[in-house]
Formats: structure tokens, C-alpha cells, sequence
């Protein structure tokens, strides 16, 4: 009797048995309490949410489970991982999906039961009735993994669903991943509903900062050694919390320094001025806002007294500090001194300087800040006691820029001996400067946004063109996200743009394409993101069919402020280092690196002379930068050179005018050897240096290594796609352009800010060449005209059926071009895609069908450069119809709900809708 109460007492005490809302809790060894919930069904999803909340469908959860009454811990989690780097946090953070998995994994294996991360629907359903089932912090505390990938819902009614097969990011739910900058789409509390849907790549756990131990490791030797300048640090706040980069300061005064381009900040300077005479000086400060200088530990200057005397002795060094804010306007510090018989003066650059000690206290206060701003993360986990779901997950659609890819590799288009100039709209209308009802009554995918901005451009090892922009309604909105578009081998014309990378409810920016051999990196950035990296990238050994997992950097040091934005170029040099381009602080570009092959990246420590530098090396080892934006010499835009790989950087004047917001240059090298640039001939304001006559924009050949250029004017260019901005710039734009050679040395070039992007192709005989120029209908026409000798082509699974077989041949242009039927196959021989081609051009009916025989979506074209768009939900109703003409959505667009009801239809005139 007494053994068997014994067994009952532990046993109670090991679970603590009770009723609750949801049933049973009981609490494991760990001290996880674990609440079960009922079985029942709900309808997941909301009608007035965003796009990937609907269509709200019914799902049943059949059986009851258990689920942790809060997330894991991090002392929880510490148990798991003896070395949990954020152990003195509330809750496990910092954890990426595979370690949550493995926590799950070894949990049961330590306790016998079966345990593992919640499906997105059961999170949901648990979510909607926490407050009834007695689950707390499901909206207001870290975020959380789920089981499932990310994937879009289907019109089904499902039970215990396990979501999509496979993808690029897993879901997260319980609130915004990103950190909220202004309320643009949604308001902040929008993205703490139950149904809401967010999602990051299972190897995310959250940058740290890798240089704070560095600092204290420097050699003694320097202890007591004097500087140049003042140390200091500017902030992008006015409270002096946000850091923003370390900024040395020569001497007080902006009119004669490259300042601080932005609008509200605050800076902080620390060191020491050395006395010109014994007696006393006259301080006197200018500047436009709250302003504070303490000499000596007293505060001799502040806003409300803008001059001093104090008695100094001739050559004793004095600290000084200098505190100032600057909220909007034209920023302006100055500082003077006077004595008898001295007239007043800015104090020159050899008062100042400062200690290493001080050197060194700055810059941990400068790194320990930027710890806790960016290193953060906010991405957790609970867990579910139950047993794995036996479910089949639902099919996974990928985008159509990552379907029906041919794999072979091409025989070349034959080089051209004479000049050749076209231009084509790489993007239709919308959704380039058009508005979220716009762009999904036109049939196109409702994620995208109106504003498609820094273009990213590579050619495929299969000869595609693939274009990479962040698509977005605002740019700060964590809806932004990566939207592509493919010119296949052989087509004369862009496809739609569909999404080809996104982190949902994250801000995706700043894409950038390179190929190395026959791979392809994509990389990009993410602005706002809770523990961001500095940057991300995904590979493709299959022309951007499909992508590797999401890879984040080892960062091995960081010298300076940084922003998350890669630039526009990526190369090795000759000892196989890898540099990236990215943005620094302000004006200000810089290299990270890597020589292990991408293993590990490290900063290079210069920064150029521009924000958006664009890249490339020289024969002789140093590196060679143009621009990019918001900085000028006279006007002209800098060149920057290092000569020991970006440690340090030589900065002189270009020929090339400046850029300003909205302008990002390019650059490259050809492969002839000789060097590509392009850009505008204006700045967004209109300003032009002394000397630049032209307006629009333009590229430019250097054979020299950058010391000389043949320029020309680009025909074909629009004006911006703001009409404020077009006024104000008084010429034509090619935005954020960039730059790609094929392999048969054509040029693509391709911009944006225009309505609509365009794609211009030429090769550098049409550069040289001083010929009449071309009308604007001639460039956008194709010169092929026949196809002498046309073959059969096909490509083949590893089993050998079919997957594709089309028809091409050599134009009388000397361009190849896809003329006849292309057919794609799934393995089980089913037909998957079809379209039909002349010279290189649609025509008939173009169609995507689903495995199971049901058409998606498909393309009528009625004349050349006319087409109807239809297409439909998964059950075979259908979803949309539009009609375009010259890639501009044109007459009635209609959209229907899953049941092929009506629901709204509208006109379009021009890709604009008739309001």
C-alpha cells in the first residue's frame, strides 16, 4: 500500500495533473507545461487579410494533442545546447528550424513521447482559442517556427494538413519577423492576428557580431600613441541609441568635409585640442540645431550659448567633446576660435586629435550598440506532444520564371560583324508603377507591388536572360519581395514576372545576380529583418530552376557601419577571392570577402567614395569603382581605386556626372577587355556639372582600364515613372540599371524607374559605330525576317522520356530563335506546358497545366503583340481574364471567385484602370 502511494505521488508531482480550458496540462522534466487540445475544425485563413490568408478554407484537426503552454525557454533550450549563446534571454531565440527539430527529436528520446513543432494549422487553430485552451503568448511575445514549409493555400476543405512538399522558407508565425518602420500597407497590430502568415528560411538563427572580442586583443604596443582627428560615432536617431557608422572628424566644419547625407541623426565626437596661446580664446559655434561642447569636463557651448571665452595654456592638450543633432534641412557645424590680435577662424586640423585609448572606447561603445540594434533575433519555438502526422502535403506550384527551363546548353547565336541596336518592355503594365487593384484584376500575382526597383540582371549558362527587382508597394513594407523575369533562349519576348524569392512578411531588397562557371548566386538583403544578416544568397546549378537553401554569411570581422544592401557586382580576383559589393553608411560603399569559398566573409575595412559603387577589377590586381550616388567631385560623379584589395581607397574626379536618389550606375568588363559603363547624364534634381550638355542617358567604352571613354547616348530611354520626378530631372532615366554579356558577346542592359522597365541589347559595334540614328519604332522591332535551315530539339529525364521538344533555327539576323511547337512533358508523359512560335514570337495558345490535366493558366494571342490572359482556380473554374496589347493590360479585366462567380470587373486603358 505504501509503495503504491509512493508511485501515485511522483507521478502527480512529475505531471501536476489538472483540468483546464483545454483539457489536461501536465508538465515534463524540463518543467514544460503541456496543455491538450481537443480535436475540432475551423475555417483557416482570413477573407480580409493578405492575399496568402485566402481563399479561407475549411480544415478538420482529428485528434487531440498537447501543446506547450508558453515557448521554450532558453533555460529549457540550454539544456539541449549546453553553449545556447542567448541563455540569458526569457525565451529560446536565435534558433533555426533544425535545431528546433532536433530539440523535438531529442526531447523524445529523453522523455519517451513523441514530440515535435505544431503545424501551421494546428498553431492557427490553438491561436484563434488560446484564451478558452489556456495558451499564452501567441501573439505578443517572440515569434514561432511551425512544421510546415511556406506555401500558398488551396481552395480545398483539408485535414491535418502538413502543408507544401518542399521550399525555400518555413513558416513562422505569431507576429511581424521584421521591425516596424512606418505604417504603410498595414497598420503594426495588422500582423498580430491569428491568421497571419510570415515565413524565413530554416537556417536563419540570427546574425552576431563577431568583432566585439577583436577589440580587446589589440597590441599593447599602442596604448598611449596620439591620432589624428576626433574619434566619434553618428547615430540615426536623436536620442544617440541607433548607431549608425564610426566617423572620424578632421576639424569642425561641414561646408569643407563630405557630411552626413540624411535627415535625422546625431553625432558624437571624442579627443583632445591643443591651446594655440596662453590667455584667453574666444569659441564660437554655427550650426542649425541642438548643439554641445564640453572643454575640459565643462560645458563651454550649447544652443543657448553660441560663444565663450576660456583661459588656455599655449600647447597643453585639453579634452573636448562635441554632441549635435540634425533634424531635417541642410545640416551645417562649424567651429571657430579667436584671440587679441588673431582674427576669428575655423579651427584648423592640427588642434585636434585623439588617443588610441579613446580610439578604442568609441568603437566598442560603436559595436556593442550595433549588437544589440541588429543581432537580436526575435524567431523561437513551442512544441506539440503528439504523434507525426501521416498526412500527404499538398502540391507546390512553383513560379513560372522557375518552370519548363531547358538544361542544354546552346550553340551560340553567331557574333555580329555589324552594328545592332534593340529595346524591348521587359515588364508589362502593370504591374510596374501601378497600384495593388491594378495588379491583381490584370491576372498577376497578387504579391507583387507596383514599385520594381534595383535591377539585377545575369545571363544563364542555357543562354536565358533572368531578371531579378524587389517588387513593393513601399519600399520599408515587409511586403517587399523579389520578383523575376526570364527572356528565354530563342523568345523575342520577356515573360510575366512572377515572385521568385521571398521571406513573407520580411523586407527583401537590393537583389544581385552573378554566374561563376555554369552556377548562379543570387544574392539580396534584408533591411528591417529582426537579426538580420548583412547579406543572403542561394545558388542554382540548373539556370534558376531551382535553389539551394538559403545560405547566411560567417562574418569574421566588421570594420564599420554597414548597411544590409549588396551593390551591383560581385568578381574574383586572381587568388580566387571572392569580394561582394554592398553598401556602407551615407556615401560610402565597401567589399566584404571571402577566400575559403565562401565559408566564411570578412569586411575589407575602406569604404569608396559613393553610396552604390559599382565594381569591377583591373588587369593589373587593384579594383576600379565609378559612383555611385550622393557624393561629387565638382559635380562629377568619384572614381574610387584601391591597390590593396579595398583596405584602402584612392578617391579622384570622373567625366561622368553625378547621381543622386533613384540613379545607380553600372559597370563592367566585356568580353573584348574593354570596360562598360552606364548612366544618366543628369542627376535627379535636374543639376548637371559644368561642361554636360546632353540629357538622358548613356554608356560609355574605355579600352584604357578607365582612363579614357567613348561615350554615346542611348536611344529609347523613358522618363521617370513619377511625373514629379520626371519634371524635376528634366531628362530621361535608366534608374538602377544594370549589365550583363551574353556569351556571343551581345550587351543587355536593363533599367528601372521607368514605366515600364526596358531591356535594351546591343553590341559594342553599335557603341563605336557614328551612324544616323534609329527611330523609336525601328528599335523595337525584330530584324529577323526567315529561318533558312530549322531543327528539332529535345531534352530528356535521367529515365529517358521525354520533358521537352521544340523547334528553332539561325535568323537571318544571326540570332537563334525558337520557330514551331515547344512542348514540356511531366515524367509520367503527361503534358505539362505548350506554346507554339514564329521567329522567336507567340502566337496561337500558350498553356500551363497542372499534373492532374487541369489547365492553370493560359495565353491566346490574337494578333501580333495583342493576347488574352485566362486563369483559373485548381477545381477548373475560372479565376481571371485581361486582355493586352503592346505588354499594357488594355479593355475589361474580370476576376471570379472559386466558384466562377462574377466578382468584379473593370477597364483598362493603357495599363491603367478606368476609375
Amino acid at each position: 500500500m505504501q509503495k503504491t502511494l509512493t508511485i501515485f505521488f511522483i507521478i502527480a508531482t512529475i505531471f501536476a495533473l489538472f483540468s483546464c480550458g483545454g483539457g489536461i496540462t501536465k508538465e515534463n522534466s524540463l518543467g514544460i507545461k503541456m496543455i491538450e487540445i481537443p480535436a475540432g475544425d475551423f475555417m483557416m485563413g482570413d477573407a480580409a487579410g493578405q492575399w496568402d490568408e485566402i481563399p479561407v478554407h475549411n480544415v478538420k484537426i482529428s485528434n487531440s494533442f498537447f501543446i506547450s503552454q508558453t515557448e521554450v525557454t532558453a533555460k529549457q533550450f540550454g539544456e539541449f545546447k549546453k553553449d545556447y549563446r542567448f541563455a540569458g534571454e526569457n525565451y529560446a531565440i536565435g534558433v533555426d528550424w533544425y535545431e528546433a527539430a532536433k530539440f523535438c527529436k531529442w526531447l523524445s528520446e529523453k522523455e519517451g513521447e513523441n514530440y515535435r513543432l505544431p503545424t501551421e494549422a494546428e498553431w492557427e487553430y490553438v491561436c484563434r482559442n488560446r484564451e478558452k485552451f489556456g495558451v499564452e503568448n501567441m501573439l505578443d511575445s517572440i515569434h514561432e517556427w511551425c512544421s510546415d514549409w511556406y506555401g500558398e493555400y488551396v481552395d480545398l476543405a483539408l485535414t491535418d494538413p502538413v502543408g507544401v512538399g518542399s521550399g525555400l522558407t518555413k513558416v513562422v508565425r505569431g507576429g511581424l519577423p521584421d521591425i516596424f518602420i512606418k505604417e504603410y500597407t498595414y497598420p503594426e497590430k495588422f500582423y498580430y492576428r491569428a491568421a497571419n502568415r510570415s515565413g524565413i528560411a530554416p537556417t536563419f538563427d540570427g546574425f552576431t557580431l563577431p568583432a566585439l572580442t577583436q577589440i580587446q586583443k589589440t597590441a599593447t604596443q599602442d596604448s598611449g600613441r596620439r591620432l589624428p582627428k576626433l574619434a566619434g560615432i553618428i547615430y540615426d536617431d536623436l536620442n544617440f541609441k541607433n548607431v549608425l557608422a564610426l566617423y572620424p572628424l578632421p576639424f569642425v566644419n561641414s561646408s569643407a568635409l563630405k557630411w552626413i547625407d540624411h535627415n535625422d541623426w546625431a553625432a558624437k565626437w571624442v579627443g583632445s585640442i591643443i591651446a594655440p596661446i596662453s590667455g584667453e580664446v574666444v569659441f564660437r559655434i554655427d550650426s542649425d540645431n541642438e548643439t554641445r561642447i564640453e572643454l575640459d569636463g565643462k560645458i563651454i557651448l550649447n544652443s543657448e550659448r553660441q560663444s565663450a571665452r576660456v583661459s588656455l595654456q599655449k600647447n597643453k592638450i585639453y579634452p573636448i567633446k562635441i554632441y549635435y543633432t540634425h533634424n531635417g534641412g541642410l545640416s551645417r557645424l562649424k567651429l571657430y576660435w579667436s584671440w587679441k590680435n588673431q582674427d576669428e577662424t575655423i579651427i584648423p586640423r592640427m588642434a585636434f586629435s585623439h588617443s588610441f585609448e579613446e580610439g578604442k572606447a568609441v568603437k566598442t561603445e560603436y559595436l556593442k550598440s550595433l549588437f544589440s540594434r541588429y543581432v537580436k533575433p526575435s524567431i523561437g519555438f513551442r512544441i506539440v506532444q503528439a504523434p507525426a502526422i501521416k498526412s500527404e502535403p499538398t502540391q507546390n506550384e512553383l513560379p513560372f520564371v522557375r518552370q519548363c527551363i531547358k538544361q542544354e546548353i546552346p550553340k551560340p547565336n553567331k557574333i555580329r560583324s555589324k552594328p545592332y541596336f534593340r529595346k524591348r518592355f521587359l515588364h508589362p503594365v502593370p504591374p510596374d508603377n501601378s497600384d495593388k487593384e491594378e495588379i491583381k484584376l490584370s491576372g498577376l500575382h497578387p504579391s507583387l507591388g507596383g514599385h520594381n526597383h534595383h535591377s539585377a540582371l545575369v545571363v544563364c549558362p542555357n543562354g536565358d536572360l533572368l531578371a531579378v527587382y524587389f517588387s513593393a508597394s513601399f519600399e520599408d513594407d515587409p511586403e517587399v519581395l523579389l520578383m523575376g523575369s526570364r527572356l528565354r533562349y530563342g523568345a523575342d519576348e520577356w515573360d510575366m514576372p512572377t515572385p521568385i524569392i521571398d521571406f513573407p512578411d520580411v523586407n527583401d531588397v537590393s537583389p544581385l545576380l552573378w554566374r561563376d562557371g555554369n552556377k548562379i548566386y543570387l544574392f539580396w538583403g534584408n533591411i528591417h529583418l529582426k537579426g538580420g544578416f548583412p547579406f543572403q544568397w542561394v545558388e542554382s546549378t540548373d539556370n534558376g530552376a531551382t535553389f539551394s537553401e538559403v545560405k547566411f554569411p560567417i562574418i569574421t570581422n566588421v570594420s564599420d557601419g554597414y548597411a544590409p544592401q549588396p551593390i551591383s557586382s560581385v568578381f574574383k580576383d586572381k587568388n580566387g577571392t571572392v569580394y561582394l559589393a554592398c553598401d556602407g553608411v551615407g556615401a560610402h560603399s565597401f567589399l566584404w570577402a571571402s577566400k575559403d569559398g565562401m565559408k566564411t566573409w570578412f569586411d575589407t575595412d575602406g569604404r569608396t567614395g559613393g553610396r552604390h559603387t559599382a565594381l569591377v577589377p583591373l588587369k593589373d590586381g587593384s579594383f576600379f569603382g565609378v559612383g555611385g550616388k550622393k557624393s561629387d567631385i565638382d559635380g562629377f560623379m568619384p572614381i574610387s581605386i584601391s591597390k590593396d584589395k579595398g583596405r584602402t581607397w584612392q578617391i579622384k574626379k570622373s567625366i561622368f556626372p553625378s547621381l543622386g536618389g533613384g540613379q545607380r550606375p553600372a559597370l563592367i568588363r566585356l568580353k573584348s577587355g574593354a570596360l562598360l559603363y552606364a548612366g544618366d547624364f543628369q542627376r535627379k534634381d535636374g543639376f548637371q556639372p559644368a561642361g554636360i550638355n546632353e540629357r538622358g542617358a548613356f554608356v560609355a567604352l574605355s579600352f584604357d582600364e578607365g582612363e579614357t571613354w567613348k561615350i554615346k547616348k542611348l536611344p529609347g530611354t523613358l522618363k521617370s515613372s513619377k511625373e514629379e520626378t520626371a519634371k524635376e530631372m528634366k531628362g530621361r532615366t535608366i534608374g538602377y540599371v544594370s549589365l550583363a554579356q551574353s556569351d556571343n558577346g551581345m550587351i543587355h542592359l536593363i533599367t528601372s524607374k521607368n514605366s515600364p522597365a526596358l531591356h535594351f541589347e546591343f553590341n559594342e559595334m553599335w557603341i563605336l559605330n557614328r551612324t544616323k540614328k534609329i527611330s523609336e519604332a525601328d528599335i523595337m522591332k525584330s530584324t529577323a525576317h526567315k529561318i533558312t535551315v530549322k531543327k528539332d530539339y529535345n531534352g530528356k529525364y535521367p529515365d529517358g522520356n521525354i520533358r521537352v521538344k521544340y523547334k528553332g533555327g539561325i535568323a537571318d539576323n544571326g540570332k537563334f530563335l525558337l520557330d514551331g511547337k515547344e512542348e514540356w512533358f511531366y515524367e509520367d508523359g503527361s503534358k505539362k506546358y505548350e506554346a507554339e512560335f514564329k521567329l522567336g514570337k507567340k502566337i496561337g495558345t500558350e498553356k500551363y497545366l497542372l499534373h492532374s490535366g487541369k489547365i492553370l493558366w493560359e495565353i491566346n494571342y490574337e494578333k501580333p503583340d495583342e493576347f488574352t490572359w485566362l486563369q483559373y482556380w485548381r477545381n477548373g473554374k475560372i479565376k481571371s481574364e485581361s486582355h493586352w496589347v503592346d505588354f499594357h493590360c488594355n479593355g475589361i479585366a474580370k476576376h471570379f471567385d472559386n466558384k466562377g462567380t462574377l466578382v468584379k470587373e473593370l477597364a483598362f486603358v493603357n495599363g491603367r484602370i478606368i476609375k
